[in-house]
């Protein structure tokens, strides 16, 4: 037996519950869209299957975006936390943009849409928002924050597909571009790990199956 067993500190990364902004194919950003009855339904199961699991999590974050603050006070409740507000996990800033439907995008923003294209440069940014540069310190330092507040144990953190994308592009920078192809679905989870000299485990992406279809 290793007397010495390596301690981890795991990041379990929900997607907040269907939205009405995610029905209408808007792109909220920090923009206020509540769940839908879909989005409801799907907090309830995501909060039965954590509480069956029994993750043993020391704590609860949120981010403040009332999508997310629905679904962490559904999990909490299930699991008697208390949901911690954190400023640093709202979406992506998109700005000027703000509320714009995603299927139009590229027809009402030429110009901004083909340097989105390239998800590798850290330059872009939202007319009005953030750049990518901005966004990644915004959350590499609250991923930084949140996994020293309960260093070595699990905490759960509800947030949103962008801030999540993120957080995997810049804990594994080597494939940055690669994380924003990655279907991150409503309510979904995704396990992180983070250990000693920098090292990073991503043993799940997107876990849906405890969604009702």
């Amino acid at each position: 037996m290793n007397p010495n067993p390596e301690q981890w500190t795991r990041l379990l990364l929900v997607r907040h519950g269907e939205s009405v902004g995610n029905l209408q194919d808007v792109w909220a950003g920090w923009s206020e869209t509540p769940l839908s009855a879909v989005g409801r339904r799907q907090a309830a199961d995501t909060a039965a299957r954590l509480a069956q699991e029994g993750l043993g999590a020391v704590a609860l974050f949120s981010s403040p975006l009332s999508r997310a603050w629905q679904t962490a006070d559904v999990i909490g409740r299930a699991l008697g936390h208390e949901p911690i507000v954190d400023e640093s996990l709202k979406e992506m800033h998109f700005g000027d943009l703000e509320c714009m439907q995603g299927r139009r995008f590229a027809e009402d923003h030429p110009t901004v849409y083909a340097r989105w294209r390239d998800k590798t440069d850290e330059d872009f940014g939202w007319p009005g928002g953030e750049t990518r540069r901005q966004f990644r310190r915004r959350v590499s330092e609250a991923i930084a924050r949140l996994a020293g507040a309960c260093n070595q144990q699990t905490a759960l953190v509800v947030t949103h597909s962008g801030v999540i994308r993120m957080a995997l592009a810049h804990l594994i920078p080597e494939r940055f571009g690669a994380w924003w192809d990655v279907r991150v679905d409503n309510c979904s989870l995704t396990h992180v790990e983070l250990g000693g000299s920098c090292r990073v485990r991503v043993p799940v992406v997107n876990d849906v199956g405890h969604l009702r279809q």
